[in-house]
């Protein structure tokens, strides 16, 4: 018995630990990579059968260059115009195993109708660029591809 207790609690101390350090490797400064993220929101449009017009990728240009994602071990911090949006959050490994999820802190009045949680999913796309995937929450960044800066 006291062995099959020690490796039960091994198993959740491990499985804790990891869900933790999941984020670790993904902390650090991220800015958009505009001609990535364009071309996602081309192809996101046309599936919809809609098209952006020139004029309004030419403004998307300008305000995404000035977009700035910092991730720290709880906190998603979005800087825009001078403004920073700080959201805490809680580390976890994903149902598959594979990508690290971080579940918004969020008050139950603030989660949208008929959602327990919102999370966003890291999905790696090489050692320095990154996408996040929203659930249960909106997906207006989903097209996002972040680089992470040097600095």
């Amino acid at each position: 018995m006291k062995l099959i207790l020690t490796t039960i609690v091994s198993v959740l101390f491990i499985g804790f630990s990891y869900s933790q350090n999941c984020i670790e490797s993904h902390t650090g400064k991220y800015s958009v990579n505009i001609d990535a993220t364009v071309e996602n929101i081309k192809k996101m449009s046309a599936e919809k059968g809609e098209e952006v017009p020139e004029d309004q990728i030419k403004m998307m240009t300008g305000m995404l260059s000035q977009i700035e994602l910092s991730i720290t071990t709880d906190t998603l911090i979005m800087s825009m115009m001078g403004r920073d949006q700080k959201m805490p959050f809680k580390a976890r490994v994903n149902a598959d195993g594979s990508n690290c999820d971080m579940v918004l802190v969020l008050p139950a009045e603030q989660l949208p109708e008929g959602t327990t949680e919102v999370f966003m999913t890291i999905n790696e796309m090489d050692k320095n660029s990154m996408m996040l995937k929203s659930t249960g929450g909106s997906d207006d960044m989903d097209a996002f591809v972040w680089t992470k800066s040097e600095k």
